[in-house]
């Protein structure tokens, strides 16, 4: 006779009930352009990397990145390797960008399909079945860390950010000819559709030039969602870290450039 072992039932259902769950369908936050950069303590600011805003939703062994509009974006192997990620199902807010050497967003690149793309992961909405949208966003983001420090996967990188000095990250990025900031309150929730997130942008942002004219010729017969944003940062993958900080003199750690530091 079979012993009964409650703990073996309850853990198989618990998997079952996990497989059959559905994820929700989000609207992701949107970005509101404030003119001028600030310094608030209770913001975070990340870089803007310049790419297609999307959500990563996985699950069964599978992903689909979907746009602003909710309309399916065809990045094949960059889905197929996402869907490697350790977790059994997880919806992931960012952007897909295509880098250069230096770390820097070549939306061009990205646009044309000359490059692998990879996932630049600024927040993180579900978890293995939990709903983290009214977690504070600097608790998402520890999660969202956590997931791709465990994770062998080199095409997503973790948006690292800095705590309250707005200003000067602008002032650098503009020096760098980045796009611009995104800043965001460190203990907001996630809202569909939700005006919260802010952007700051870069008015002399080379590659901004001509960018109306090369979509309407690379689109014409649809329009993909393209959130503007920009570069360097921190990728996490078979234990590789890009984006050492720095970029100022006062030893505070910024995240501004791409370099492999392990």
């Amino acid at each position: 006779m079979c012993a009964f072992r409650p703990s073996s039932i309850v853990t198989q259902w618990a998997a079952t009930a996990l497989e059959l769950e559905m994820l929700p369908r989000i609207h992701p936050m949107r970005l509101r352009l404030v003119k001028e950069p600030f310094n608030e303590p209770d913001y975070i600011f990340e870089l803007k990397h310049d790419g297609f805003r999307a959500l990563a939703y996985i699950e069964r062994g599978e992903c689909r990145l979907v746009s602003r509009n909710l309309k399916h974006l065809r990045f094949e192997a960059l889905e197929k390797a996402l869907a490697a990620l350790l977790a059994h199902n997880a919806i992931i807010d960012g952007e897909i960008v295509c880098l250069d050497a230096n770390g820097v967003s070549q939306f061009n690149e990205l646009l044309s399909r000359k490059a692998e793309p990879v996932l630049y992961a600024f927040d993180l909405l579900w978890l293995d079945g939990v709903d983290l949208r009214k977690q504070p966003l600097i608790l998402r983001k520890d999660r969202l860390a956590a997931l791709i420090r465990l994770s062998d996967c080199n095409r997503i990188m973790y948006a690292q950010h800095v705590e309250g000095e707005g200003k000067r990250l602008f002032a650098e990025i503009c020096r760098r000819d980045l796009e611009g900031v995104v800043a965001k309150r460190k203990m907001g929730i996630y809202k569909d559709d939700g005006l919260a997130w802010l952007k700051i942008k870069n008015k002399k942002y080379s590659q901004a030039e001509g960018r109306h004219e090369l979509l309407t010729r690379a689109l014409p017969m649809r329009i993909l969602t393209v959130t503007r944003a920009l570069p360097a940062v921190h990728a996490a993958g078979s234990g590789r870290v890009y984006a050492v900080n720095e970029g100022f003199t006062t030893g505070s750690r910024w995240p501004l450039s791409s370099r492999r530091t392990a």
